[in-house]
């Protein structure tokens, strides 16, 4: 019963967490209290890491057009969002900063915020892609 009402939330796995069972997810306990959820794969890397796997910017996190449809719809219909990832520093930080960025112009928030170290490749990448969405309407 204290779980929050009106939520979407974005979780964010490894990529190899696809095959790691040690990872656990709450996504049957989402479902369950009937949250909007985008599971989302994605590996925390910087820009030399990227290169190193054969990846490019275009490359990395393939399905940002989707995921920031998903927010806009979420933000439109009132919903808090919630960004999840295991360790809850890099990835989801990043997420929310963009998010903070774009509707409310203050990301800056989560990246002085020491406990957070947000994943500027990510950041940056959805930030302009919730902006090319914005665009589109």
């Amino acid at each position: 019963d204290s779980f929050p009402k009106n939520v979407g939330v974005i979780e964010i796995h490894n990529c190899n967490s696809k095959k790691d069972t040690k990872e656990k997810t709450p996504t049957m306990d989402l479902i369950l209290h009937n949250c909007d959820i985008q599971g989302l794969f994605i590996d925390d890397l910087d820009l030399e890491e990227l290169n190193e796997q054969g990846l490019t910017i275009d490359t990395y996190f393939p399905h940002v057009e989707r995921t920031a449809f998903f927010i806009n719809r979420m933000y439109s219909t009132g919903r808090d969002i919630v960004c999840c990832s295991r360790n809850g520093r890099s990835r989801s930080s990043a997420f929310a900063a963009a998010i903070l960025e774009y509707y409310y112009s203050n990301g800056n928030l989560i990246f002085s915020d020491n406990r957070y170290s947000p994943n500027i490749l990510l950041y940056r990448k959805l930030l302009d892609t919730l902006r090319k969405e914005l665009q589109n309407y």
